[in-house]
């Protein structure tokens, strides 16, 4: 992200140019990733057969808390540099690409650490807190 910022003061379509990098991992993978041969067929063990009522108000509110999640996790990186441009005058596409990193870095900090949140929660927040 940060390198995205720094090469869009170059031009605005040079970001894109990171995906290019995908090209050289390409190599690596078709030379060095192998798919295994599978000889044997596992079976398939069977559910039982007793009905279990599925909790549609739970079911409901975590759809509607991960479609929310969704909506402000994709918004914020593609709105933010719009934003930061409008009310700091000065800002260079650098900061703005570190003002995004800050986002991703915090979110992958806060998911690595959920681990030890969870021993606090029970069941049906965590279901609720994960979406």
């Amino acid at each position: 992200m940060i390198v995205g910022g720094a090469i869009s003061d170059i031009g605005w379509d040079f970001p894109f140019l990171i995906y290019l990098i995908a090209f050289i991992f390409l190599s690596g993978v078709i030379l060095f990733l192998y798919e295994p041969i599978i000889t044997t067929k596992t079976e398939i063990k069977s559910v039982s057969d007793t009905k279990q009522s599925i909790p549609y108000t739970t079911l409901i509110i975590g759809y509607i808390l991960t479609f929310i999640f969704l909506i402000i996790y994709y918004l914020l990186p593609t709105q933010i540099p719009f934003y930061l441009e409008e009310t700091i005058e000065d800002i260079s596409r650098t900061g703005i690409g570190i003002a995004i990193a800050a986002l991703t870095l915090s979110a992958g900090i806060s998911s690595f650490n959920y681990k030890i949140l969870k021993s606090y929660i029970n069941r049906r927040r965590d279901f609720c807190t994960s979406t």
